[in-house]
């Protein structure tokens, strides 16, 4: 295995650290502030550039003495304190210290009152942002279920998050991703203040994601401690328990923040098959139904301890990690005939067996502003550890009598990742952001069949490291604005199965964006955005070992899957900010689909397996309207979604269908400081990749009220009120007819307590180096 990318990784960190180097030197500005009868409470110390008056840094003082720090000297110093007149002078190099002394200005004031209410909604190139703060909504319970309510973000029964019209979505935590799915689902819908959906990601971001799902969680409060209770308990199938306490410290210069969480649940999940084989030379036709109840204890933990060197330097180690034990139970009844007049063949296959998962994960990180806020950088390492073991024993019974078998399946996943980079503000308004990253993957698994007493083990080793430098520019130009960036990524890939190599490979590609905004008057504004983009297939979908479902189907990996690749043009018109409307076009090539096939060696036996398909097309318009008052916020967005999908090689692959969505969230403040929420989702059938989805419709509701100067807060919800989130799909390729439903235990009522000590001063901020590699481990 060849490593071209460690000269280029080198390069890109010179680069980078050649660039903040180049700071200038620092100056500290000191001094000490009075007035001659009056005691001054506090002030603020402000620093102005020369040739205009912009503040470009700024602090609060409590104490009569001041220090700041700038890289540029002379500049203007402004103090202000109420009751006391601004004063303004100008600060030269040669200056030690500063004694100044305020002048009072008497102030009347009988009565003030502010009332304001943040939009609720807000649209800029390539955005749209949704604000939570104080909403009913963040009382929904975990990320996950607040995501669940937010308009075109739709999660499958893989728990995989994407956005309609768009696709897949990676998910950051005020600026960097979190390491898994667990920890989203671990994160508390209280802590988040906003959620902003990129559905064209710039360079900037990994070339992995189709769209980025931002979350920003609430900032630190004015208390040096806080700890906050949550707990909730939920029935729908089964009755799920959560109960989680986090807790904060600001001591001296170190800020540290803990969290737990025991979340035990029980969950149905229902899929149903039709395999109409009919109309091959070997007529078949399989119905499937399978049930499977999962009963898990979830251990989640986040860990972070930050110390401010200065106020331009902090650093700071984090650890986070979860343990997952499930007792899985299948039920999986074929019915098989070989016409539909056939009285049908019963095969019944009962498993058994157990599922363990540990993730665990450590970061190291260095952050750098510069005085002036003309620089900053920022460095994270991180390596993770992800283990799963799952041991299954299988009963299967059919006219012939009763077989015993065994499926064992244990997978090591390590990743080591390094990102440096940095934001540079030039004159002129002018910004440049460099940055790279490098990163190394290994995937170890090991598949154990047994029958009759006899074991089929099947190895499969996967290495891959990439490495990405990308550069972005942006120029403020009168009612222009415009952003170009470039991503390049070196990939070198390896994989061998039972000693065998079965892929070694090495790639670069360049994903080129950019961005143009124009506004042409006061409300209205006109957004232009292109971005190339990747997606990798996950390790599982790469390891050519069979799972085993039953005695009539199995699914492999496909070590041979090339990454899709897609090029997406946006056009939107924005109004305040706030509504919007928006084209776009989305041309994919190599993306993922399953292809349900007969074996080669026994035709009676089904063999699902990803391949690539040649090319699709996706045509969208989006529109977004908000309303809000003082009572009552609500929104409605809906759109339109045309995709066409070809492949030349399978027969029947030539889908073209539209499909029509709409969503609608409404919130209103009601008599007795009772608070009511209400979300519908619903869209129409349409086309994702070979298969054909059928309409699903969602509702859900409820309503909270706060107790104890909103140190409490209760909250009754019911999710999936009709019962109607279901999964359903059909595809006719390769000359056969397949139908496909799923449905996991969404409606259920829960009711939610949370109490908060002294206030939590801040929450846990994720600074995993790992973007886009966890993406990749399918269950996390």
């Amino acid at each position: 295995m060849k490593y071209p990318y460690r000269i280029f990784l080198a390069a890109a960190f010179v680069l980078i650290g050649h660039a903040v180097c180049q700071a200038q030197q620092t100056y500290t500005i000191k001094g000490r502030v009075t007035s001659v009868n009056d005691k001054i409470e506090g002030f603020s110390a402000m620093l102005l550039l020369m040739k205009d008056s912009t503040m470009y840094k700024g602090d609060f003082f409590l104490s009569e003495e001041f220090s700041l720090q700038t890289d540029s000297l002379p500049a203007l110093l402004r103090i202000s304190s109420f009751g006391f007149r601004d004063t303004t002078l100008t600060v030269h190099p040669d200056e030690e210290f500063l004694n100044i002394s305020l002048l009072p200005q008497p102030v009347w004031v009988d009565e003030v009152t502010v009332t304001a209410r943040r939009p609720v909604f807000t649209a800029r190139p390539g955005h749209y942002t949704m604000n939570v703060t104080n909403d009913i909504l963040t009382q929904s319970g975990t990320a996950v279920d607040l995501l669940n309510k937010m308009a075109r973000i739709r999660i499958n029964e893989k728990q995989e998050i994407s956005v309609l019209g768009v696709g897949n979505a990676v998910v950051w935590v005020d600026g960097r991703q979190l390491p898994d799915d667990r920890s989203l689902a671990s994160i508390t819908s209280s802590e988040i203040r906003k959620i902003e959906v990129i559905t064209n990601p710039s360079a900037k971001y990994d070339a992995e994601g189709k769209a980025v799902i931002e979350i920003t969680t609430k900032g630190p409060q004015d208390k040096p401690w806080g700890v906050e209770l949550t707990s909730r308990i939920a029935k729908g199938e089964y009755w799920r328990e959560y109960v989680g306490v986090e807790a904060t410290a600001q001591i001296w210069r170190f800020s540290i923040y803990a969290f737990y969480a025991f979340n035990p649940q029980k969950e149905l999940f229902s899929e149903d098959y039709t395999r109409d084989y009919t109309r091959t030379p070997f007529p078949r036709i399989i119905r499937n139904n399978v049930e499977t109840v999962n009963d898990a204890v979830n251990n989640n933990y986040r860990f972070s301890a930050d110390y401010r060197i200065s106020d331009r330097h902090t650093v700071g180690l984090q650890a986070s990690g979860h343990y997952n034990d499930t007792d899985m139970e299948v039920n999986d009844i074929n019915r098989l005939q070989h016409t539909p007049q056939d009285n049908p063949q019963v095969f019944r296959s009962d498993q058994q067996g157990k599922l363990r998962k540990e993730y665990t994960s450590g970061t190291f990180y260095h952050s750098y502003n510069s005085a002036s806020d003309k620089l900053s950088w920022n460095t994270l390492l991180d390596y993770s550890l992800f283990d799963t073991d799952k041991r299954m024993n299988i009963d299967e019974t059919n006219s012939s009598g009763q077989t015993f078998r065994t499926n064992d399946e244990q997978t090591h996943i390590d990743i080591f990742s390094g990102r440096t980079d940095a934001q540079i503000r030039l004159p002129r308004d002018f910004q440049l952001e460099p940055g790279a990253k490098f990163t190394f993957s290994r995937n170890n698994s090991n598949t154990r069949f047994g029958e009759s007493g006899k074991e089929i083990p099947t190895g499969y080793n996967y290495r891959e490291g990439v490495a990405a430098l990308y550069l972005l520019a942006s120029k403020q130009l009168a009612r222009f604005k415009a952003e170009a960036g470039l991503r390049m990524e070196v990939s070198d890939m390896y994989a061998k199965t039972d000693g065998n190599t079965i892929q070694d490979e090495q790639r670069t590609d360049l994903f080129p964006s950019a961005s143009l905004s124009y506004r042409f008057s006061k409300n209205w504004s006109l957004n232009a955005t292109y971005a190339k983009k990747i997606t990798r297939p996950t390790f599982q979908d790469l390891n050519p070992a069979i799972t085993y479902v039953d005695e009539l189907s199995y699914s492999q990996g496909n070590p041979l899957l090339v990454p899709e690749t897609r090029n997406t043009v946006d056009l939107k018109l924005v109004y305040m900010g706030f509504a919007s409307l928006g084209v776009s076009y989305t041309r994919s090539k190599n993306s993922f689909g399953w292809q349900v096939l007969q074996d080669a060696a026994n035709p009676a036996v089904t063999c699902a397996t990803q391949i690539n398909v040649d090319r699709s097309d996706s045509y969208t318009v989006d529109l977004m309207l908000p309303y809000q008052n003082k009572n009552l916020t609500a929104y409605l967005s809906t759109g339109l979604i045309y995709t066409t999908t070809h492949d030349s090689r399978l027969d029947g692959v030539n889908l073209k269908h539209p499909m029509w969505y709409c969503y609608s969230g409404l919130d209103m403040n009601l008599p007795w400081k009772l608070k009511l929420n209400a979300n519908i989702g619903y869209y129409t059938k349409g086309v994702v990749n070979v298969f054909t989805a059928e309409p699903m419709f969602r509702m859900d509701a409820g309503i909270s009220r706060r107790f104890l100067r909103d140190r409490l807060n209760v909250s009754l919800a019911w999710n999936d009120i009709f019962h109607s989130a279901k999964t359903s799909s059909y595809s006719t390729m390769d000359n056969r007819s397949l139908h496909y439903s799923f449905y996991n235990d969404q409606s259920f009522v829960q009711l939610s307590v949370s109490f908060s000590l002294n206030g939590i001063r801040d929450s846990f901020k994720s600074r995993s180096a790992i973007e886009s590699e966890t993406e990749r481990i399918k269950g996390l």
